[in-house]
C-alpha cells in the first residue's frame, strides 16, 4: 500500500486562521474605543445637565420661592411669569387660580393638609405636573436646558411668611408668633399679690422645611435626566 502526502493549502488555511483572528481582535478594539467613545459623551452630557440642574435649584430657592412668599395678591402666577421671561418661567396648569391655590398650601401648610392640589401635584417625580418650569441658556449655537421642579413634603415651622414684621395688632397683650418674636405678657407675682408689664420673647426658631424634587435636561433629545433632591429652610 501506498501513503501520498499532500501538504499543498495549509499555508493558506493557516493565513485565513490568523487573518480571522486579526479581524477579531481589531473589531473588538474598535467595539471598546467605540463604547468608551459613547459612555464618555453620555457622561459628559450627564454632567451638563447635572449642573444645569444644581443651577435651577439655586434659582428656585434662592430667588423663586421668596418671590413667591412676597407675590401674596393675585395672580402672582402671571406676574413672576411676566418678570422671569427671559428664561421662560412657566407654572404648568390649565387653570392660573389652581395652580396658585396648590402653591400657597404647599409653601404654608404640612403635606397631608395639601386640599387644593391634585395627586399629580402631589407624586414625587418633578416632571408629572411640576410647580415650576424654566429653560436654562446652554453655549452658544447649543440648544438650552428645562429644569423643572416641584415641592413634594413641607413641614410647617414658626418662620415668618407674611412679611409684616413684628408687632402686636391686637394692642392688648395677645400672644403671636411673628417673625420668630412672641409678643404678649410677663408677669411677676410677689408677696404684694403679682404686677404685670408687656414684654418681647424670641422663642427658638423653628423654619418651614421644603423638600423639592428637580430634574433638568436638554430641550431637544433629553436622554440624561438628572434626579436631584432638595431640603430647603425657610
Amino acid at each position: 500500500m501506498r501513503h501520498f502526502r499532500n501538504d499543498q493549502g495549509i499555508a493558506l488555511v493557516t493565513a485565513l486562521m490568523m487573518t480571522l483572528i486579526s479581524m477579531v481582535i481589531v473589531m473588538a478594539v474598535l467595539y471598546l474605543v467605540t463604547a468608551g467613545t459613547r459612555v464618555s459623551a453620555s457622561h459628559k452630557r450627564y454632567m451638563t445637565a447635572l449642573e444645569a440642574t444644581y443651577g435651577g435649584a439655586e434659582f428656585v430657592s434662592k430667588d423663586l420661592i421668596p418671590q413667591l412668599f412676597a407675590k401674596g395678591a393675585s395672580p402672582f402666577v402671571v406676574t413672576l411669569q411676566g418678570a422671569y421671561a427671559g428664561i421662560s418661567l412657566q407654572f404648568p396648569n390649565a387653570d392660573v387660580a389652581a395652580k396658585e391655590a396648590c402653591l400657597r398650601d404647599k409653601l404654608n401648610k404640612g403635606t397631608s393638609n395639601w386640599g387644593n392640589c391634585s395627586a399629580a401635584s402631589k407624586s414625587l417625580d418633578p416632571g408629572v405636573e411640576p410647580d415650576v418650569k424654566f429653560t436654562l441658556a446652554g453655549l452658544a449655537m447649543q440648544p438650552g436646558f428645562a429644569v423643572f421642579a416641584k415641592i413634594v413634603d413641607s413641614i410647617p415651622g414658626n418662620t415668618d411668611t407674611s412679611g409684616a414684621g413684628a408687632k402686636d395688632p391686637s394692642g392688648d397683650g395677645g400672644t403671636m408668633i411673628n417673625g420668630g418674636v412672641v409678643w404678649g405678657s410677663m408677669t411677676s407675682k410677689g408677696d404684694s399679690g403679682g404686677s404685670s408689664a408687656a414684654g418681647v420673647f424670641t422663642p427658638m426658631s423653628i423654619p418651614f422645611i421644603y423638600r423639592i424634587e428637580m430634574i433638568g435636561q436638554k430641550e431637544t433629545r433629553p436622554v440624561e435626566r438628572p434626579n436631584i433632591s432638595v431640603i430647603y429652610a425657610y
